[in-house]
């Protein structure tokens, strides 16, 4: 009789926690996100202008959208032994010898940083990069490098 009892609660307990995995969303996708220098637009605002770039992503669903998690990194040599990827939002401090002189010879260094941040939608990603000094809008040729992403869907 203990064998019986001890039988039917072992298939009861695997009955409940099997239903209790059928029911949630199992898995997680990787996709890799390639955006070209051309692929960089510019907003035409007054000031405070930014470059960003949407791309379609027909995995990232409503059930996603709504119950899941989106997570998305920037990878550096990403095909390479020394790969490395940082989290968005990523900032980034910069500087750099302008090549030009004081009135006292020193060097004149000049100093920003790099923002990326994203959003998502069903559908979609947009991803976007602002410089703090905003030195591209003077010159209106100028675009972000290629860069790649990786974005988590679960």
């Amino acid at each position: 009789m203990r064998k019986l009892i001890t039988a039917i609660v072992l298939l009861a307990s695997v009955g409940i926690f099997s239903s209790c995995f059928e029911e949630q969303p199992i898995g997680m996708q990787t996709i890799l996100i390639n955006v070209t220098e051309a692929s960089w637009n510019k907003t035409k605002a007054d000031n405070n202008n930014y470059f960003y770039a949407t791309v379609d992503v027909p995995e990232l669903t409503e059930d996603i959208f709504d119950a899941g998690l989106v997570k998305m990194y920037r990878t550096f040599d990403f095909d390479l032994k020394n790969a490395s990827q940082m989290e968005l939002p990523y900032t980034w401090q910069y500087e750099y010898n302008t090549g030009v002189k004081d009135k006292e010879g020193k060097d004149i260094w000049e100093f920003y940083s790099e923002h990326i941040s994203y959003e998502f939608n069903i559908g979609s990603v947009s991803i976007y990069y602002t410089v703090s000094d905003f030195n591209y809008e003077l010159d209106s040729k100028w675009s972000p490098e290629a860069m790649q992403f990786r974005l988590v869907l679960m």
